[in-house]
């Protein structure tokens, strides 16, 4: 019996082992890789040319979305599953424009997820009943709510400038000085740019900004 092939993408170690014992218990599933980032996935799938790839949307490394486009270009072949802890009207649409070919929520059943693996690989899409709802109100108002590629595009230039300084490692009291704005200010952008990027705290935040080459190393 032929195998279907599965790399499994995710930054948590827990949750990779957690994937890999219930896919492992169907004799037709085989993990034959893992990454912790997005680059290293593009990489186990460019060199193992997987059935699938189960992708967590949120890693270190390029956005998911970049992910998803680049593996579809050098790997069309490769399904691709969002396996993802977010619900949000972005992320969900920007995955689906990229490229996915389902995208799965982490509170999902294991049964659930095979059937849904199953569903992916004999050509379907397959969506968590929650995300169908999100596509469902984007087509009822007849067209696609236009959202941006990434969390980083929805931040405000000043938030954006700010996430660059603290980055750098000024602090809130030294980007006030060097914005000329009040303390207050700056920590209210600060407090709103963290909760865009899903990051709550500064060492996140500065590989965050590594990540989207804002500092250099």
């Amino acid at each position: 019996m032929d195998k279907i092939t599965i790399i499994l993408a995710d930054d948590h170690t827990l949750v990779r082992q957690g994937i890999r014992m219930i896919l492992e218990q169907e004799p037709d599933l085989q993990i034959v890789g893992e990454a912790g980032d997005g680059k290293e996935a593009v990489r186990k799938v460019s060199e193992l040319n997987p059935d699938l790839l189960l992708l967590d949307y949120a890693m270190p490394g390029p956005p998911g979305g970049d992910v998803v486009a680049q593996i579809k270009r050098i790997n069309p072949r490769t399904k691709i599953s969002i396996l993802s802890m977010h619900q949000d009207d972005e992320y969900v649409i920007n995955a689906i424009r990229t490229g996915a070919d389902g995208y799965i929520l982490k509170d999902t059943a294991a049964p659930e997820l095979v059937s849904a693996i199953r569903s992916i690989l004999k050509g379907g899409i397959y969506l968590s009943p929650s995300i169908s709802k999100i596509l469902v109100r984007g087509y009822q108002g007849k067209k696609m709510p236009k959202f941006p590629k990434s969390p980083y595009e929805n931040l405000t230039r000043r938030e954006r400038e700010i996430l660059k300084l603290l980055a750098e490692g000024s602090s809130v009291k030294e980007i006030a000085g060097h914005l000329k704005l009040s303390i207050k200010t700056v920590d209210a952008h600060k407090n709103n740019l963290m909760k865009k990027l899903d990051i709550h705290d500064r060492t996140h935040l500065v590989r965050y900004a590594i990540r989207r080459k804002l500092v250099e190393l």
